[in-house]
């Protein structure tokens, strides 16, 4: 059988000197060193003061990341046709709150990138899905025409016309029947 006894041949391990007695290779340095290489001991508050930052920006872009994965209002173009040269028509469909404004931005584009024809519209409420058609003026043949965004909340945040210098947007409708 096998014998569990110890023979004492080999000698007691001795425990690791406790952590505060291992001197840190900052602690090594002279002060004017570790104050010149920002190694020096950090007050306290400022610690906290960088974790309660780091804690409140992490929760506003996780509040902005919230916000942005699921939108109170959507939209989808759905056709689009150029009657004219100077007239274009956009088809696209609205998902919103039944009882909420919506304001959307309509742009388009000739084949230099340039706006030909920009409208801020507003659909008032009613069904909680609109599927409109807008008259959409130009200036010259658009050959791009989309749905810049919509909002609830006012106009949506979206880039601003860029038209060609000297330059107008045509007149524009104001609203789009809700349906």
């Amino acid at each position: 059988m096998f014998d569990c006894q110890s023979d004492n041949t080999h000698p007691p391990r001795s425990n690791p000197p406790p952590e505060s007695d291992v001197p840190s290779p900052a602690s090594a340095l002279s002060p004017e060193l570790q104050a010149r290489y920002g190694l020096a001991p950090m007050a306290w508050w400022k610690r906290a003061l960088g974790i309660s930052l780091g804690a409140v920006l992490v929760a506003v872009l996780g509040y902005g990341a919230w916000q942005l994965s699921d939108p109170s209002v959507n939209w989808q173009v759905t056709a689009y046709h150029v009657v004219s040269s100077q007239q274009t028509t956009i088809s696209f469909e609205v998902t919103r709150d039944a009882r909420t404004t919506v304001v959307c931005v309509i742009r388009a584009q000739d084949e230099n990138n340039a706006d030909v024809g920009y409208a801020t519209v507003t659909i008032p409420p009613g069904a909680a899905t609109v599927r409109a058609t807008y008259p959409l003026a130009t200036l010259s043949t658009a050959v791009i025409i989309d749905v810049l965004g919509c909002a609830d909340n006012g106009p949506p945040q979206v880039d601003e016309p860029q038209f060609a210098p000297g330059t107008t947007n045509p007149p524009q409708q104001p609203t789009v029947a809700g349906g």
